[in-house]
């Protein structure tokens, strides 16, 4: 609120009259005395009388302190208020000021300026508004959520995090959220991993395609600097959930939110980011797809439904009834249950490192493999470096093997159909290498990969399962060079061998590194159809057959 004039005489102001008073004036400071009240609204404007501008180089004669001040001021009623405004009327010309130092009209003016002016608009009390703008200002709203100079700002934090918010929320235009990643691979909500925000209630976005909410991506070294995130793949696809809520998401639209990679400094290439809903309509996933091969114009978009649950299935006795697709292999972390691999029929290879969520987070690997259609999957009990596995041992350091060749479909015919060999990963499943390269290595191109089991004894030994035995080859392999070179153990010579047939099992005793437990559904196709049945005219050698030499004798 303004104060009266009469306010300020006591102190500074007085002084100024009084230098005033003491000094002489000219018509052109008054006029400009004058302005200034004119256009703060605060009372006519004051000019000098007719006698004082018909004579400007008319000396005036001195007055008392006192009689200057009574007779160089008259009352304007202030703006709102009945408190009068005392302003020094200017009298006659006087001589020029001395060039060292202001006038005392201007030095008046100055006064009236800072007197009468509307209050300054920094954040900061006491600093005028011509001078340098101040730091805008933060209000921290909740766990996560922020006031910032009047729009709201959802941040966990300079580092990934959780924000948990135990009331529900609304997304509205202006607003953003800032979500930072350091380690792509990591978590949900960890330091390393990414942002994520949990609301106990629901998510109501009422932001529009005029007015966006913001969603800015922002990339983290793994020492919370600014630069790039930690083994981030432009080639490879992801998905993080950012946001997950207990009573659902409403208004979802993806023309409302505008995601900004200003600050994700990995490079991209064409590659984009993009927000999704899920399917059970609680969660919203951020999805990396890199550049595809080639582009279809007037296509649908389509939104990835799996592994997720799809609801309304044929599930008996759990509420919503739940299904995913047809999952054909698992495999588990031997020391953290957080971290997961699943092969799926046709969908490829998926893993997880928020396993124990209430809805785990899945990143798709693998799209570059020949044949999506996942048959056996393990994780080796080594390291890329050749270190047995602990509870210590990232996600991006697991040595990985994924054999190829089960499809939805029953009708099979050859290698042609969805079969490729034995595959190998040394980074968690981000990039993959043939097995079976090597010289003098038994081709396993050909055959449906059953099961996959490494040895315990070292890092370079497994033993490999398939399908299709017979005149094509098929049975038991095993490997002593990481997978370089494959040899068939099925069908030797000799006493105590093990006999041809289809591995439809393979296991390992977790107690005896040297014993194994293999399961054969025999040997049918003699004739080359890929039709196996009894008419081939071969007894299966149908049955459950042990090692206890790693494979030397059954």
């Amino acid at each position: 609120m303004e104060q009266p004039f009469e306010a300020e005489l006591g102190g500074t102001m007085a002084a100024e009259i009084q230098a005033f008073s003491q000094a002489t004036e000219t018509s052109q400071a008054a006029q400009e005395v004058s302005d200034i009240f004119a256009g703060m609204g605060q009372g006519e404007a004051l000019t000098p009388a007719a006698s004082e501008t018909s004579a400007p180089t008319a000396a005036v004669e001195k007055q008392a302190p006192a009689e200057a001040v009574a007779a160089a001021t008259e009352t304007v009623p202030a703006p709102g208020s009945t408190s009068g405004l005392t302003v020094p009327t200017v009298a006659a010309t006087p001589l020029p000021p001395t060039p060292d130092a202001p006038s005392s009209a201007s030095q008046l003016t100055e006064t009236l300026h800072a007197a009468n002016a509307p209050p300054s608009l920094s954040t900061t009390s006491g600093v005028s508004s011509n001078q340098t703008p101040q730091a805008m200002t933060t209000v921290q709203l909740a766990e996560g959520l922020f006031l910032l100079d009047g729009h709201r700002r959802f941040s966990p934090g300079h580092s990934p995090g959780t924000s948990t918010l135990a009331a529900s929320e609304l997304w509205a235009g202006g607003e953003d959220y800032v979500w930072e990643v350091n380690d792509v691979d990591a978590g949900e909500g960890t330091n390393p991993g990414w942002d994520t925000i949990k609301i106990t209630g629901t998510l109501t976005i009422t932001a529009t395609a005029a007015s966006k909410f913001s969603l800015k991506v922002t990339s983290l070294t793994l020492a919370n600097a600014s630069g790039n995130t930690h083994d981030f793949n432009a080639a490879q696809t992801y998905s993080w959930r950012i946001l997950s809520t207990t009573g659902g998401i409403t208004g979802f639209n993806r023309d409302v939110i505008n995601v900004i990679t200003t600050n994700f400094t990995n490079p991209i290439g064409g590659g984009v980011f993009v927000v999704d809903l899920d399917s059970g309509g609680k969660d919203l996933v951020l999805r990396y797809l890199p550049v595809l091969p080639s582009t279809q114009v007037g296509q649908p978009i389509w939104v990835n439904q799996g592994p997720g649950q799809v609801l309304g299935g044929g599930s008996v006795g759990i509420t919503g009834q739940p299904v995913s697709g047809a999952i054909q292999a698992v495999a588990v972390h031997p020391f953290n249950a957080d971290i997961v691999f699943i092969g799926t029929v046709g969908g490829g290879v998926w893993r997880t490192t928020n396993a124990t969520a209430a809805s785990p987070t899945w990143t798709a690997l693998g799209d570059s493999l020949p044949s999506l259609s996942i048959g056996a999957l393990t994780i080796g009990i080594y390291d890329r470096l050749g270190v047995p596995v602990t509870p210590l041992t990232p996600a991006a350091d697991l040595v990985v093997y994924v054999g190829t060749g089960s499809m939805s479909n029953s009708f099979y015919r050859g290698p042609k159909f969805g079969v490729a060999g034995v595959f190998k990963s040394t980074n968690g499943g981000t990039t993959w290498a043939a097995t079976g390269t090597g010289a003098g290595s038994a081709n396993l191109n050909s055959y449906r990969i059953s099961s996959i089991v490494p040895s315990v004894a070292d890092a370079n030994t497994l033993l490999v399962g398939t399908l299709d035995a017979g005149s094509h080859g098929g049975g038991l392999y095993q490997t002593t060079d990481g997978g370089a070179t494959w040899t068939l153990l099925s069908g030797a010579a000799g006493a105590n061998q093990l006999p041809r047939g289809s591995v439809t099992d393979l296991v390992r005793d977790p107690f005896d590194t040297t014993k194994f437990y293999v399961a054969l559904a025999g040997d049918y196709d003699t004739n080359g159809d890929w039709v196996f049945n009894s008419a081939d005219g071969v007894a299966p050698a149908n049955g459950l057959y042990r090692t206890t030499d790693g494979g030397s004798t059954w």
